[in-house]
């Protein structure tokens, strides 16, 4: 491993709180919509809102909008994105990583081969579910590293089984302090008549809810220090406003060396309308 990558790993290990083995999984609760700059540059930053640029242009399908718990067909989800540019979003020693499109209910996987991106292809496109839900769960969005993983037979420490009394995280890749990851959901399941794949939106604590077969890519894919980008919405209901005063506004703590030209951009607070 080259010197310049094992010490950038090692540093954002280190500077990252991290949820003991055996420790509960807290699920994420937020009342806004924070965005977790991290280690991202002013150039990733520029590149994360040409990114939600190109998803403000894509119409958000009805069936997307649909409110937590309610089952919907896996293929209902496939409508065609932008694919994100890794090679700008990430760090420049990075060698994989994951985009998680919550409001779109999509994920993208990506490996460096060489000196080349490549996407890897998942069996449901990245069909996911994420937390937006009643209960205030939310998960979080930003920058992260990977700093755990959970496989085969993983359970919550905090949140029942499933009813089958099935393990309910396999195959977890953990990125966020309070024990959010990607893992396995049951909220994936065959339609009790049909047969078809059909998913629970959104019904999850804060973790990033896959398939099993997308699920298990995640899990051999990622490595501890890879990153995990998590955008946040860009269609729903609320106040659009300049990156200056997103981070002000929600108080987030961004470098100098960090901050970019203040012009408007796709971020919104979903708790003002517009």
């Amino acid at each position: 491993m080259d010197r310049r990558v094992f010490l950038m790993r090692a540093l954002a290990l280190l500077a990252t709180p991290i949820t003991p083995a055996g420790a509960k999984e807290k699920g994420h609760k937020h009342k806004k919509e924070h965005f977790h700059v991290g280690f991202a540059t002013k150039e990733m930053l520029k590149a994360v809102d040409e990114y939600m640029r190109e998803l403000h242009a894509v119409p958000l399908p009805e069936v997307h909008r649909a409110p937590e718990g309610k089952a919907v067909r896996v293929n209902e989800l496939h409508i065609e994105l932008p694919i994100p540019d890794p090679q700008k979003l990430f760090p420049k020693n990075a060698q994989r990583g994951a985009v998680i499109v919550p409001e779109f209910h999509r994920a993208f996987l990506f490996e460096k081969r060489g000196d080349e991106w490549h996407m890897l292809p998942l069996k449901n496109a990245g069909v996911l579910g994420t937390a937006q839900t009643s209960s205030g769960y939310h998960t979080p969005r930003g920058y992260f590293m990977v700093y755990r993983k959970e496989g085969s037979g993983y359970s919550s420490r905090t949140y029942p089984p499933a009813p089958s009394g099935e393990p309910n995280m396999e195959y977890s890749v953990f990125f966020e302090k309070t024990g959010v990851a990607t893992h396995k959901s049951h909220n994936f399941r065959a339609h009790p008549k049909t047969g078809e794949r059909i998913l629970l939106l959104d019904n999850s604590h804060g973790c990033v809810n896959l398939d099993e077969a997308d699920a298990m890519v995640f899990y051999q894919t990622l490595q501890k220090g890879d990153v995990i980008l998590v955008l946040p919405n860009v269609h729903q209901t609320g106040k659009r406003m300049s990156y200056r005063e997103y981070i002000e506004q929600h108080r987030i703590k961004v470098p100098r060396e960090q901050r970019i030209p203040e012009e408007e951009v796709i971020y919104v607070d979903p708790n003002d309308s517009q």
